[in-house]
């Protein structure tokens, strides 16, 4: 029923799979982890939004997409989007495997800045580097002042968008 599209899907896998053997993408998970560390590296490079410019920097046959079945769509534009990224030589980490993100509720989005604690951070200066000089826990007995929220997860629609 559904085989070009698992034959384009496996081709993809493929192609994600060798690049994310690289032994480049091991160097890359060091310097972000030495750069998340503040450690003295060089400052990785990434670009945000590639997608931008999907018609300029991909071909014209990874430009098509091909699956009919809107599931393998969605897997199929994760992988080449990715393929792409990997190839712009920036230190983007190319894993593996798919990310399935979800599907919320209209009337309930999630606000990600109401969560956790509420951290002063300061800028250090001529750097993308953040510190933090009063962290928020200090003790087990902080983790009752951290606040959290409600998510509301669409199931109906999460079920439509990752069937087949």
């Amino acid at each position: 029923m559904y085989r070009k599209d698992v034959l384009v899907l496996r081709e993809l896998a493929k192609k994600t799979m060798e690049a994310a053997s690289w032994d480049i993408q091991n160097e890359r998970r060091e310097l972000w982890s030495d750069f998340n560390s503040m450690k003295t590296r060089r400052v990785p490079i990434f670009i945000l939004e590639t997608m931008f410019a999907w018609r300029e920097l991909s071909s014209d046959e990874d430009r098509e997409f091909q699956c009919d079945n809107h599931f393998f769509l969605l897997c199929e534009k994760w992988l080449r989007y990715n393929l792409l990224h990997a190839s712009l030589g920036d230190d983007f980490i190319l894993e593996p495997w798919i990310t399935v993100y979800p599907e919320y509720n209209k009337n309930a989005p999630p606000d990600w800045k109401t969560y956790g604690f509420n951290i002063r951070e300061e800028h250090i200066k001529d750097t993308l580097a953040r510190r933090y000089p009063n962290p928020p826990v200090k003790s087990i007995y902080n983790l009752s002042e951290m606040v959290t929220g409600f998510i509301e997860i669409d199931e109906e629609k999460q079920k439509k968008r990752w069937t087949c």
